[in-house]
């Protein structure tokens, strides 16, 4: 039996601080766990609103099954940061200039990391 590696998502310390999302965009697996079950968006709307593949957002959300203890943590605190500004993250992000192309922009287009 040979078990395959599907390689839709990826950790890396200096995309997103670390937290783990889609392969080479700027979309963390909490996003797609939030939209799905928190606002219950539908697949559908997901992939159409982030312009991914169905295999993308399922699997952030077996990844997010097989490490919800740590991501459901991450979300708690992110809630908290809300609950302690009064912002959700999101409009902290466009306050300081984050558009949202720019912040789910592919990573490849990262203008940090441009030479």
């Amino acid at each position: 039996m040979t078990i395959l590696n599907i390689q839709h998502i990826e950790r890396s310390p200096d995309v997103m601080g670390g937290k783990p999302h889609i392969v080479g965009r700027r979309i963390s697996v909490q996003n797609i766990v939030v939209l799905h079950l928190t606002h219950n968006w539908p697949i559908e709307k997901i992939g159409s609103e982030l312009d991914l593949e169905p295999s993308q957002i399922y699997a952030a959300l077996a990844y997010y099954y097989d490490h919800k203890s740590e991501i459901d943590l991450s979300i708690d605190e992110a809630g908290q940061r809300v609950e302690k500004t009064g912002t959700p993250l999101l409009d902290l992000l466009k306050r300081a200039g984050y558009t949202p192309d720019r912040i789910f922009q592919p990573v490849d287009n990262d203008p940090e990391t441009e030479d």
